[in-house]
């Protein structure tokens, strides 16, 4: 039978051994404090879908395997009210495969793979998806009341097997989706801490910018209301300011009175409208076609375009208001 004090003694000394047994184990929270706890962690799943933009033109001639190609993002990812990846964040690409023009009028083709983008906390995260271009295709048809091209395809057909057909574009401004390669795990205080800014409130008259992009159709005359601003010619651009209100948009030199956009503008915002070339029919016809760009789509296409003379482009100040706020379409109304 063991003696009270002694077994006293043997208790004391077995505390004492296990609180120098668990100072001198690694801490765990130590080991795992740069993952966030679950009830401060933020989850982006595999699979979310990301819109990009491309913000270069790459060009198959020029282009090289794994040449990186910048993007930006075109719409927020959020949970809730957090943005977890930020409008106009960065992302990158890489050329992952060229074919060059071929004979036999073969057109070349390029193909992207995307890498990463970049989180609002400042991280990288991996995407996967691709996008690609292929050369347009080469043209030889003719009217057929045109005598003389087709003599000169006539002509040319034992040596079409020699033409190359045309490089691959990726033209600036494409867009694309991707989608996250695997899941995201943030720190809800590190994504609360570095939110984008709201955005200030504006007072300044609005821009709206006309262009057509550099492979887009020739000259066409551009009205507000029923006033004509000017002419937008193959690779330029002009902008006006305008007070906020409603006002319709058309090409006024052409008869298709459908293609008139309504825009509702507001102080200090920026609006594109692109003009291009819609084909139509089996013939090699077509019109050109107005269209209202989403805002960053706008702004990238635009900048590669040129500006027109100043000159060349209706003074607003000059122009009378009720005649740019006229619906154009219903002119010949009573």
């Amino acid at each position: 039978m063991v003696k009270r004090p002694l077994l006293s003694l043997m208790l004391c000394n077995l505390r004492i051994c296990l609180v120098v047994w668990a100072l001198l184990l690694p801490s765990t929270e130590s080991r795992v404090h740069a993952l966030p706890q679950e009830d401060n962690a933020i989850h982006i799943p595999d699979g979310t879908e990301v819109r990009l933009l491309v913000q270069a033109s790459i060009y198959g001639k020029t282009a090289k395997p794994n040449d990186p190609v910048p993007l930006q993002v075109l719409h927020d990812v959020k949970v809730g009210d957090l943005v977890l990846i930020a409008k106009k964040a960065p992302a990158i690409a890489t050329v992952a495969e060229i074919q060059q023009p071929r004979h036999m009028m073969r057109a070349g083709t390029m193909f992207l793979k995307v890498d990463h983008v970049t989180l609002v906390t400042g991280q990288t995260q991996k995407l996967r998806g691709s996008t690609g271009a292929k050369g347009s295709p080469v043209d030889v048809s003719c009217s057929p009341n045109d005598s003389f091209c087709m003599g000169a395809i006539v002509f040319a057909l034992p040596f079409l097997p020699l033409v190359h057909g045309h490089e691959a574009i990726l033209r600036k401004g494409t867009v694309f989706t991707a989608v996250l390669d695997g899941e995201a795990i943030l720190d809800r205080a590190d994504v609360i801490a570095h939110q984008p800014a709201a955005p200030q409130k504006k007072e300044d008259p609005a821009s709206v910018t006309f262009y057509s992009s550099p492979n887009g159709p020739g000259g066409s005359r551009v009205a507000c209301g029923r006033v004509n601003l000017g002419r937008v010619f193959r690779g330029q651009n002009f902008t006006i300011r305008l007070p906020a209100g409603n006002y319709w948009f058309s090409l006024s030199d052409l008869s298709d009175k459908k293609n008139v956009i309504s825009l509702d503008v507001e102080p200090g915002e920026e609006y594109y409208l692109s003009v291009s070339f819609v084909p139509y029919g089996t013939s090699a016809g077509g019109r050109n076609h107005l269209w209202l760009m989403e805002h960053d789509i706008g702004e990238v296409e635009s900048s590669e375009t040129t500006p027109l003379d100043p000159h060349k482009v209706l003074d607003i100040a000059s122009a009378n208001a009720e005649e740019l706020k006229a619906n154009p379409s219903a002119k010949n109304k009573k």
